[in-house]
């Protein structure tokens, strides 16, 4: 059983947080009962935490919340925004969060790269790419780089992501990478779907 850290309320919406060993697998599980109207339902998640040595760089999930105030400086303050769903408008602002571990027992420069890059299409897109036919897959970039963490623990960084006012209906993946000098570069994506305001009415 994990410790419970955190639940907060809104309405028919709220957010729980646990806080488990790493090292195993976990099936959680959420179920909702509304009495009133005699509806229930549950939804299940298979959750995998495996162990990484203290020492060793690792980055999380990216977490997508919605762009509300100013950048959050933990997890703990982005919480209460994480966006539910993974579906944006051309023109959203995406908020797009992660932790990296295992850092901080050296003096290091960290650089960073955040893409949104289309998912490739079926077989007639990418013949249709490779003789020319149709353009390069859509995409925006964000680089940077920063000093690393002077102490060993949990590195939080957000950025916030405009999805470009010109991309059309489709998949695309958000992509971190983060490098550094003497280290493999951790990567980490998640998939999101593009689609127009009225395409979703």
């Amino acid at each position: 059983a994990g410790e419970l850290h955190a639940v907060r309320g809104r309405g028919e919406q709220g957010d729980l947080v646990l806080t488990v060993p790493s090292g195993t697998d976990y099936v959680v599980s959420v179920e909702t009962w509304r009495p009133a109207v005699g509806r229930a339902g549950r939804l299940r998640r298979g959750v995998s935490a495996p162990f990484v040595p203290r020492d060793v760089p690792a980055v999380s999930d990216l977490l997508l919340a919605r762009a509300e105030g100013p950048l959050p400086e933990s997890l703990d303050e982005l919480i209460g925004a994480l966006h539910s769903g993974r579906v944006f408008a051309p023109g959203d602002t995406v908020r797009v969060a992660w932790e990296v571990h295992g850092l901080g027992w050296r003096p290091e420069q960290l650089g960073y790269r955040v893409e949104v890059r289309e998912n490739a299409g079926g077989f007639f897109s990418r013949l249709g790419r490779s003789l020319g036919v149709v353009g390069d897959r859509r995409g925006q970039d964000l680089v940077w780089t920063e000093a690393g963490p002077d102490a060993p623990g949990a590195l939080f960084r957000a950025v916030d992501v405009v999805i470009p006012p010109d991309f059309e209906d489709g998949r695309f993946t958000l992509r971190l990478e983060v490098s550094s000098v003497g280290r493999n570069a951790l990567v980490t994506e998640r998939e999101i779907e593009v689609r127009g305001r009225e395409s979703r009415r």
